[in-house]
């Protein structure tokens, strides 16, 4: 089910794994921190709809630098409101080398239990290893 769409992100909704995927695509670079922003609520607004358990952010095709401030911007303001929406976990999909230590700092001050990845097959084995059956 589509949640939503626009030229930076997809967002839908698959019920029987009840998990919300966030696909970034490539428009997102040169973007200014007030797009990111507007893009964060409307993640917001979509699980605020569904209310899934899982999320599963897609971030391959994310190309916009998240600093300092905006990472803890997006703990305090929309990590916070996932969870309040009943998210508990969340896999992030994206390049190796783009995982800086900052970033796992970021996940560990957020209170969805979160882990990155560079594979979708790894991503949703730890999204899902704790479920009997989700098919």
């Amino acid at each position: 089910m589509r949640l939503y769409n626009s030229s930076a992100i997809l967002i839908t909704y698959n019920p029987k794994k009840d998990t919300a995927v966030l696909e970034w695509k490539a428009s997102t670079s040169g973007w200014t921190e007030r797009e990111f922003k507007h893009e964060c609520y409307e993640i917001a607004r979509a699980v605020q709809k569904c209310k899934p358990r899982f999320l599963l952010s897609l971030n391959k095709g994310l190309h916009f630098t998240i600093n300092l401030e905006l990472r803890d911007w997006i703990v305090r303001h929309i990590f916070s409101e996932h969870r309040k929406n009943g998210v508990n976990k969340m896999a992030i999909l994206t390049h190796p080398e783009e995982i800086a230590p900052s970033q796992e700092e970021l996940w560990k001050n957020s209170e969805i239990e979160t882990s990155t990845f560079d594979s979708l097959v790894e991503a949703e084995d730890w999204l899902y290893a704790s479920q009997v059956s989700l098919a």
